[in-house]
Formats: C-alpha cells, structure tokens, sequence
C-alpha cells in the first residue's frame, strides 16, 4: 500500500529477546529494519544485546497505545544490525545456557537442594 507523500515512518520499533521479553528501541538512524531481523540494542548499563524485530511501523505505535507508553518516553536506541560477529558471540552465549543450566541443576541435586525445572 502507497504512503501519503508527506507520511514519515514512525522510528520506534518492538525487539524481542530470549524468554520472551520485548521491548521498544528508537531506530534513530533509520535502519531498514524487518520483522525477524536481528539487530543490536543498547542496554540501561552501557552494554549491548542483540534480538529480533518483532513489530515495525504502525503496529507499534498501537502496541505502545495499547501499553500505554508514549514514543516520547522511548529512549534505548538500537545501534546497528547485528553483524556476522555479533551473531556468533550470541549463539556460543545461547549455547553455554544449556550446559550452564545442568551443570547447576546437577549442583543443586548433589547438595540436596530443591531444584525447580522450570527455569
């Protein structure tokens, strides 16, 4: 569908990450962006995560309505698509979760610690 001449894409977007929490991030500079990309994010301690785009446009615009946040009041950025580099930090931490959660399941039993499976 064809825009107005004068309609200017709305800059916010919604970011999905593991678990899954979202979160709005402001594409300041206007990143083509789609749904499912991955992308890295700024974080509140300086950092950076990385996640997918799960609504742009005006989806989100009625996503943050409907959440009742005002764009104004969106500050964390997203700082690029995410790189091959990126990508590959983030699988190799994905993958030690999975060993790092039976390792300590494993630890919990060995003490005699209730273990919850639900993590």
């Amino acid at each position: 569908m064809d825009m107005p001449s004068n309609y200017k894409a709305f800059n916010v977007v919604e970011v999905k990450f593991k678990g899954s929490r979202k979160d709005f991030y402001i594409n300041y500079e206007n990143h083509y962006l789609e749904n499912g990309e991955l992308v890295a994010v700024e974080t509140a301690t300086g950092g950076y995560d990385i996640g997918h785009i799960s609504l742009t446009g005006e989806l989100v615009r009625m996503q943050l309505k409907r959440r009742h946040v005002k764009p104004e009041d969106v500050s964390k950025k997203i700082l690029r698509k995410a790189s091959t580099s990126d990508v590959d930090k983030w699988k190799a931490a994905k993958d030690l979760e999975w060993e790092t959660m039976h390792r300590a399941r494993k630890l919990a039993l060995d003490l005699g610690l209730a273990c919850s499976s639900r993590i």
